[in-house]
């Protein structure tokens, strides 16, 4: 049974609608970390994992920071080039985190995503002119 045009244009506005969302709300919670959290800077890591996938490169370590209340926050969390520079270098590396969750932190030097809403607006006029 074949789609209707009507139908693909549909369902490719609601799946690019679903990426332009989900990727301006991981982009606002980055850049309000940036801007409101409070920073710390993480300890240095002794290991780290490194995976490559379609010419992309995720780094992924776990991490140990102490809040500005004495709070020890420990977490797996995936990291920026930039860091692992830092790291590699032994410079500091900082972290801003949320007051109220600390688990939730960002890195200083991790710029906020753009493709995904990218994405999202390709799809949906994509569907729409291209269906």
């Amino acid at each position: 049974m074949e789609l209707s045009s009507g139908v693909k244009k549909i369902a490719c506005v609601v799946i690019g609608a679903a990426f332009l969302i989900f990727g301006y709300q991981d982009y606002s919670k980055n850049k309000s970390l940036h801007k409101r959290g409070v920073a710390a800077v993480v300890e240095p890591i002794s290991k780290y994992t490194e995976r490559s996938r379609k010419g992309s490169t995720t780094y992924t370590a776990e991490f140990d920071f102490t809040t500005a209340s004495g709070q020890k926050v420990h977490k797996s969390s995936s990291f920026p080039k930039a860091a692992l520079d830092d790291f590699q270098a032994g410079k500091p590396v900082k972290v801003f985190y949320d007051e109220r969750n600390p688990y939730e932190f960002v890195f200083e030097k991790d710029d906020p995503a753009w493709w995904p809403m990218l994405l999202g607006v390709a799809i949906a006029v994509g569907g729409l002119l291209l269906l």
